[in-house]
């Protein structure tokens, strides 16, 4: 796979570079391999770089923002994002479980407690403050 992003990126030598032949090779110098990749890759647009790479039978894929992951079209026909009602602030979109299992699919069905919702018991039951302490300690925005 190396050498044919080597070929995509128009340097074929570095596959061919006896420092870069083996796996292990490049993961010994792996920040100045990264650093040619990065600099091919930076002096193109993201669609250029896709293009290249599956041309080049490279695997590829772009580093989506939640912007684009929101109005991406195959998110939204694999249902990935769920839109859950959060209290207090509306719905909002949550990752939808994964894998998808056909005899048992995952559900959402639930965002879990309030946050704040266990610190009456964590604080006298976990912790052994008595409610005066508790008072106290909310009086001086402690907790």
């Amino acid at each position: 796979m190396f050498a044919r992003l080597t070929k995509v990126m128009g340097q074929p030598q570095l596959a061919d570079a006896g420092c870069y032949q083996t796996v292990r090779s490049r993961i010994a110098d792996e920040d100045n391999v990264n650093r040619i990749v990065q600099d091919w890759a930076g002096g193109l647009q993201q669609d250029e770089v896709r293009s290249a790479c599956n041309a080049g039978e490279v695997p590829c894929g772009a580093i989506m923002s939640i912007e684009d992951i929101m109005q991406d079209p195959q998110y939204a026909a694999r249902k990935t994002l769920l839109d859950m009602m959060v209290e207090g602030v509306g719905e909002l979109p949550f990752p939808a479980p994964l894998p998808r299992l056909s005899e048992t699919p995952g559900q959402l069905n639930s965002l879990g407690p309030k946050l704040g919702n266990a610190n009456a018991s964590i604080y006298k039951v976990l912790l052994g403050l008595s409610e005066t302490e508790l008072h106290q300690l909310q009086k001086d925005g402690v907790i």
